[in-house]
């Protein structure tokens, strides 16, 4: 069975379209929705679900998160900037740095200089080309961060998406990231289950627009540091494809969890291998010659 038809199955169920509803709101009100599941909860339980517990009482935050989060802001919603950073003139690593970072909670602190780093690179995501045009040209086409909420007609869970980009013919989807080929960032996506992403944002848009046919799900991978290289991904069918299997064991994890109120953490014994191209290979020889030994 294609994405497509499993798609139009399940939005051809009575009352899915009923089931679904689109909002604008804030990032907080909608992460506020712990009883609702996300992408982000789905990745925790295919960890564990003691690791999904533990995330959904933990404040995440990290300097690469940080990043992202600015240079998202200044792709997507540049007059937002003043609630969502705050500059300071110098180095942010002093004394004085630290105190301004306590003055203004809720608020990412930078300095000046990565600011502007930063905003000289969303200048060039947006003057990237992607499919012959100017991204920036999508971005005024389309509907930044709409939420949308649903209901797993397979399950019956309550889930939400919140997609970076929602465009009349594409979903966007904003990284920034060390690994721009496209081989490491593939890697990286299914390490870090963007293909489950993929596939649950695209259900979610399918539901809420009644069709069976899913909008192209784009990557914007970006380099997180200059010079800003930026390039545009693709889900194939087959990265869909896997990140279907993905979404469904989640869910199903999920609801065995809730209903036994059992929430297991990884456990149990397994031998440590060595795989064949893990295998030390010493250069003692080469070395040993070139001294004359």
């Amino acid at each position: 069975m294609d994405l497509a038809t499993s798609i139009k199955q399940t939005t051809s169920l009575p009352g899915a379209v009923e089931f679904s509803r689109m909002e604008l709101m804030s990032g907080s009100a909608y992460h506020g929705h712990k009883d609702v599941l996300s992408t982000s909860m789905l990745k925790d339980l295919l960890v564990s679900p003691a690791h999904f517990m533990s995330a959904l009482m933990a404040k995440r935050s990290s300097k690469q998160m940080d990043v992202g989060t600015v240079m998202h802001m200044l792709v997507l919603e540049p007059h937002t900037a003043s609630s969502v950073v705050a500059i300071y003139p110098g180095p942010m690593n002093n004394a004085d740095g630290r105190s301004f970072s306590k003055l203004n909670p809720g608020r990412i602190c930078m300095s000046m200089q990565e600011y502007l780093q930063l905003t000289q690179g969303a200048a060039l995501v947006l003057d990237s080309v992607f499919r012959g045009r100017k991204f920036y040209k999508y971005v005024e086409e389309g509907l930044v961060e709409p939420s949308i909420f649903y209901i797993d007609t397979n399950t019956g869970l309550h889930c939400r998406t919140r997609p970076d980009l929602h465009h009349p013919d594409f979903t966007f989807d904003l990284k920034t990231t060390r690994h721009l080929s496209l081989a490491s960032f593939q890697n990286d996506a299914v390490a870090r289950h963007y293909d489950m992403q993929a596939y649950m944002y695209s259900l979610a848009r399918c539901i809420f627009e009644g069709t069976s046919k899913p909008k192209e799900f784009v990557f914007v991978p970006v380099e997180s540091g200059a010079p800003f290289s930026t390039a545009f991904r693709p889900a194939s069918m087959s990265f869909l494809e896997n990140g279907k299997a993905k979404y469904e064991a989640a869910l199903a994890l999920y609801k065995a969890c809730m209903t036994t109120d059992y929430w297991p953490a990884p456990t149990g014994e397994s031998e440590i291998d060595i795989l064949p191209w893990q295998q030390y290979k010493s250069n003692a020889q080469v070395f040993l010659g070139a001294t004359g030994v």
